[in-house]
């Protein structure tokens, strides 16, 4: 590709999605800061911000494995919702395999939300 050309289509799209990630996220995390609860916050930061396991989640939050899994299964919803202008049904599509042209990034995502146990 020339180094000063127009961009390939596929640099496009991977700025835009970036862009859309990045938009999703901070909108979440502004959901999720007027909520009374901030447990659901404090879960994702420590998946997204300190890189932390499930289970270093669960020790710090002094919550059960499964209440670490259920928070961030609502976050992971929330993002997909955001991602998609509030189509939840093509959120659950991507969600849980119904395909949506970014396997691949589904993937990606999906993989944030599950840290080694």
């Amino acid at each position: 590709p020339a180094l000063l050309g127009e961009p390939r289509a596929a640099e496009v799209a991977a700025t835009q999605l970036e862009a859309d990630v990045l938009r999703a996220l901070t909108a979440v995390q502004r959901r999720f800061m007027r909520e009374p609860d901030r447990g659901l916050l404090y879960v994702f930061s420590g998946v997204l911000v300190d890189g932390l396991s499930l289970r270093e989640i669960a020790s710090r939050e002094d919550l059960s494995l499964d209440q670490v899994k259920r928070r961030l299964g609502r976050v992971r919803q929330a993002l997909l919702e955001e991602l998609f202008g509030g189509d939840r049904a093509a959120a659950a599509r991507t969600c849980f395999g119904g395909g949506s042209g970014d396997d691949e990034f589904v993937l990606g995502l999906s993989a944030l939300f599950e840290s080694a146990e």
